[in-house]
């Protein structure tokens, strides 16, 4: 699915992103209202510090699907399971904890639907390990 965003957004992100302060507070709503998520620093030559940001339109559609939803939670339990063949068996409290740090979200619910091929990704490579035992 593909966005548009509006030529004004850009600029005001731009600049935003020059300042080092956050875009100016619009009314909640408003049309290209944008929710901006910084992903990584990266640092380049010269010391130069780029911050790496990904935006979502904030149109109601930062929400990940019923079914992704179960996906994810069905990975999270087959690691469980997996794991506790292991000598060293986890909990889903553990693989959860583990998932929020690596996205840097506080609930799954919260994951951008755009990361979700990124977020399943990782929990396969954790279901791989658990299933050698090195969780």
């Amino acid at each position: 699915m593909e966005r548009e965003i509006e030529e004004g957004a850009i600029v005001k992100l731009r600049e935003a992103l020059n300042e080092g302060s956050g875009p100016e507070p619009q009314p909640e709503g408003a049309p290209g209202d944008l929710k901006i998520v910084a992903r990584e620093n990266v640092i380049v030559g010269n010391n130069n510090k780029v911050h790496l940001v990904t935006v979502y339109s904030a149109a109601g559609d930062d929400a990940l699907t019923p079914e992704r939803k179960q996906r994810l939670k069905g990975l999270v339990s087959d690691i469980v399971r997996v794991s506790k063949r292991s000598p060293r068996p986890t909990s889903h409290q553990a693989v959860w904890g583990r998932f929020q740090r690596n996205f840097r979200i506080n609930t799954y619910h919260a994951l951008p639907p755009p990361v979700f091929p990124e977020a399943e990704a990782y929990l396969k490579m954790l279901y791989a390990r658990a299933k050698k035992g090195s969780l």
